[in-house]
This record gives C-alpha cells, sequence and structure tokens, in this order.
C-alpha cells in the first residue's frame, strides 16, 4: 500500500511538471492567448450567471485567478494545468479503488496519454470540455466511494459533483445516465434506492439552479451552441451514426490500436487481480454510454458530434483498459515506453506547431503577431481606455492582457452590460472594421464605421516571413453601451 502511494505521488508530481513545462513553452514560443484562451480572458472581466452557449464553471475558476494575477496566459494557464493533473490523480484514485497493481496504475496513465484529446488538444486550447472529463471522473468515482459508504456525506458530494458536472458542459447528463442504468444493472443498484440519495438530487439541484434559472432567461444565448451539431438538418441516420462513431474511434485513438494489441496477445498478459464484477461495471458503462449516444443523436437529429465532445462521455477508458490488460513485464516497459515516446513528441508539438508552420503552411492563431500590435497600440496611446470594441473574441480577449482596467467586448459574445463614459478605443482586424455584423452592431450604438479616421499596424506573423497582419483601431469619446 505504501509503494502504491509513493507511486501516486510520484505520478502526479511527474504529471503537475509535464503540464506546467507544456505551458510554459507555449506561453515563450507565442504569447497569444488562442480561441478557447481568449473567451475565457474576455469572460474573466465579469462573475456572472451565464457567458453563452457554454456553462460557467470554468469561467467562475478563471475569475478569481484574473483578479489576483491579471488577465493573463498565466492565468488560463495555471487553471489548464490544476485540471488536467487532477485528471490524473481522480485515474489514480480510482484505479486504487478497483485495487489496480502498481503496473495497471502507471498503464491507466499511459493509456491517458494516448488519447490526443486529453495529452495535445487540452493542452492546446480547449477549456469546458476538458474541465468536463474532470468532473465526469470526478462523478464516477465519488459515486464508488458511495458504493463502498452510502452516508450521508457522500451522497452530499455526489449531488455537489454532478451539479457542477452540469455546469462544465451540458453533455455531461448523457455520461450521468449511463452512469445511472449501469449502477441499476450492478450489484450496487441498492445505491439508488437509499434514503439519503434524495440528498444527492437536492444538492445537485440546488448548485445548478441559480445558473438553470438564468438559462430559462436567456435561452437564445444558453442554446446558440446547438448549431455546431446541426440538430434537424437533413442526413441519413445512418450517416450521423457512423460519423458519431468515427468520432468515437478518433477520440479513442491511438490507445484502442495499442490496447488491443496487448490484449489478443496472451503471452504478454500476467495474473490480472482485478474482480470481474468490477471491469463488467466499467465495461457495462462503456456499453451505456454508446447507447444513450446513440439515442440522443437518432431523438436530437444531431449530424456533427465531435471529437472533444467524448471527454466527459469516455474519460474512464484508461482505467477500463488498465483493468483489461495485466501485461507482463516485457509488454509493459513496451507500452511504457510508446508512452513515454509519445509524451516527448507532445512535448515537441505543442510549442513547436507555431513556428514550424512556415514549412506545414498550417498557420494557427498563435502565429497571429498580437503582442507586438497590442504593445504598439498601447503605446500610441495618450490615456487608458475606458471602453474597447474589437471585432472578434479572439481579438478582443488578447486586448485585455493589454488592457486590464478596460471593459472590453466583441459585440457577440453574452458579457455583462457594458455602460462607461470616456475613451472608446476601437479595434479590429477587418479593414477599417467594415466587417459586415460588427459594423452593424456599432450602427445601433451610432458608431458609423464609414466616417471614422483609422490608424493602422501592420507586422508579419509569427514565424511566417513575408506574410503580413494588418489591425486597425481608433478612439473616441462619449457614453458607450454594449
Amino acid at each position: 500500500m505504501q509503494n502504491q502511494l509513493d507511486l501516486k505521488a510520484k505520478i502526479t508530481l511527474l504529471a503537475f511538471l509535464f503540464f506546467t513545462i507544456n505551458q510554459i513553452t507555449q506561453y515563450l514560443v507565442s504569447g497569444t492567448a488562442d480561441y478557447d484562451q481568449a473567451e475565457q480572458l474576455l469572460a474573466s472581466q465579469y462573475l456572472l450567471l451565464g457567458y453563452g452557449p457554454q456553462p460557467p464553471l470554468y469561467s467562475w475558476l478563471i475569475y478569481p485567478v484574473a483578479q489576483v494575477f491579471g488577465p493573463s496566459l498565466f492565468a488560463t494557464g495555471a487553471i489548464k494545468v490544476g485540471i488536467l493533473t487532477l485528471m490524473v490523480w481522480t485515474i489514480l484514485q480510482i484505479g486504487e479503488f478497483f485495487k489496480l497493481s502498481s503496473k495497471q496504475l502507471v498503464v491507466a496513465v499511459i493509456a491517458m496519454a494516448l488519447i490526443p484529446q486529453y495529452v495535445f488538444e487540452s493542452q492546446r486550447d480547449l477549456s469546458h470540455s476538458s474541465l468536463s472529463g474532470l468532473m465526469a471522473l470526478l462523478i464516477l468515482w465519488q459515486t464508488l466511494r458511495v458504493t463502498r459508504d452510502a452516508s450521508l456525506k457522500n451522497y452530499l458530494l455526489l449531488g455537489i459533483a454532478v451539479g457542477l458536472g452540469m455546469m462544465s458542459k451540458y453533455n455531461i447528463v448523457l455520461f450521468v445516465s449511463a452512469l445511472i442504468l449501469t449502477i441499476l444493472l450492478s450489484k450496487h443498484r441498492s445505491i439508488l434506492f437509499n434514503k439519503y440519495l434524495i440528498v444527492s438530487i437536492l444538492a445537485a439541484l440546488v448548485v445548478f439552479l441559480p445558473h438553470g434559472l438564468w438559462m430559462l432567461d436567456h435561452l437564445q444565448a444558453a442554446t446558440s451552441g446547438t448549431n455546431k451539431l446541426q440538430m434537424g438538418e437533413s442526413s441519413g441516420l445512418m450517416q450521423s451514426l457512423g460519423a458519431t462513431l468515427m468520432a468515437g474511434l478518433v477520440f479513442l485513438s491511438p490507445l484502442w490500436l495499442f490496447a488491443l494489441t496487448l490484449l489478443i496477445n496472451k503471452k504478454d498478459q500476467g495474473d490480472n487481480l482485478v474482480e470481474k464484477d468490477d471491469k463488467k461495471l466499467l465495461l457495462t458503462l462503456f456499453f451505456f454510454v454508446w447507447l444513450i449516444l446513440v439515442i440522443f443523436v437518432i431523438a436530437s437529429g444531431a449530424q456533427h458530434v465531435k471529437d472533444r465532445w467524448f471527454h466527459p462521455l469516455l474519460p474512464f477508458v484508461p482505467i477500463l483498459v488498465a483493468m483489461t490488460i495485466n501485461p507482463s513485464d516485457r509488454a509493459y516497459k513496451t507500452f511504457r515506453n510508446i508512452g513515454i515516446f509519445f509524451l516527448a513528441v507532445m512535448m515537441f508539438v505543442l510549442p513547436m506547431r507555431t513556428p514550424l508552420a512556415q514549412y506545414t503552411e498550417k498557420v494557427s492563431r498563435p502565429n497571429l503577431p498580437f503582442p507586438e500590435q497590442l504593445n504598439y497600440i498601447k503605446t500610441q496611446l495618450a490615456s487608458e481606455p475606458a471602453v474597447i470594441f474589437a471585432d472578434s473574441h479572439v481579438l478582443a480577449g488578447n486586448l485585455r492582457i493589454y488592457f486590464p482596467n478596460a471593459a472590453i467586448s466583441n459585440g457577440r459574445k453574452y458579457v455583462s452590460k457594458v455602460n462607461h463614459t470616456g475613451t472608446l478605443l476601437l479595434v479590429c482586424e477587418s479593414e477599417n472594421c467594415k466587417e459586415n455584423r460588427f459594423a452593424a452592431w456599432l450602427q445601433k450604438r451610432n458608431i458609423d464605421v464609414t466616417k471614422l479616421t483609422y490608424q493602422s499596424h501592420t507586422t508579419e506573423y509569427k514565424f511566417l516571413p513575408g506574410i503580413k497582419h494588418t489591425i486597425y483601431w481608433t478612439t473616441l469619446e462619449g457614453n458607450w453601451k454594449n
């Protein structure tokens, strides 16, 4: 037991260092906030019950860090490191609950490392999806704790975990539904009929209620993200289900390939001490996740389920792999070395994808020269602006780093109402702010973009000599509302 505690501590520390180094190297190479990072920097201006089509929990985590340390990539990076490290820790906790051997615990963590959505995309930019993966694991872990100790405290914690999970990403409801069906068909079904279950239900409702009421008052903003799933659009059912299956397979790649190789090679298997009922539990959960997802696709008409949608649906798969496979020493070393190699590749690719754009011709947002351009604008202003309007949320989020005291809006993402008197800084990537939707939004605020005089600043994209990026800006005085 002591050896496992030491192993868990070492793995958690290594995970923390791995995620921290990757955040630092990405920052040093670029310094430009990516899509989700910019969104969260923009949201960190206010503590609200809702921010738009995504639940507010991630933004609530960012808010206090941004208030203490200022809106920065440090704030977004610190939250990301915390979430991903806690994911590793929770996987280890669940593995210990199922009495996995030390080798199996390592296999579980390596299995997580072989899912690029967790080890690459989550470190690159994802926010809500990453958090939802952690919350799903915490819900599973707390459910397992209830099966061992059906106390009032554990039911209360389970309810809180479910409520917070629902405020990380809405599709976690599918995971919770699959988990309920799994428990119902297991030897632990009695926990669903315990008198304390009402405590879990009430706790989840109390936690979610404030945001739920906000959703009712802002239904259009809260549901605007459903268009990403292309719900109701005409397409063959089999085509939709096939695309969903493929998205799930992509999500689990290349893990499934390496795991299958070990599984079918019986000579690489050692004695597996995991109880059959425990393996059956996670296999049943895996089955019900897919069943619930299929029912959702059929009922909603969803046409475009992306691989990142599986973050809160399949985060337990690395544990399932470890439970199913107890490799021999030779196979264990091979699997471990594959994982270490994969992690090393991620440490290289995450920061180097930005400078490598000059060779791959795959330009990403970190190539945008916002640090140079926004610093330049700051030097040209006589005083700090009270309000900033920008024509994209990526630009607006990056402006938040350089103008932390200004009220910033891009006119599309839902934020608290701006009502300030003073200098307005208008900043755009579109020439003279003539992007149609933004110009129309400004027109409603009595700002005619065609009658303004702009300054501009042009510089090369990072690591892309000869390819230039221009931003335009101007200032106005008055009372400004978004």
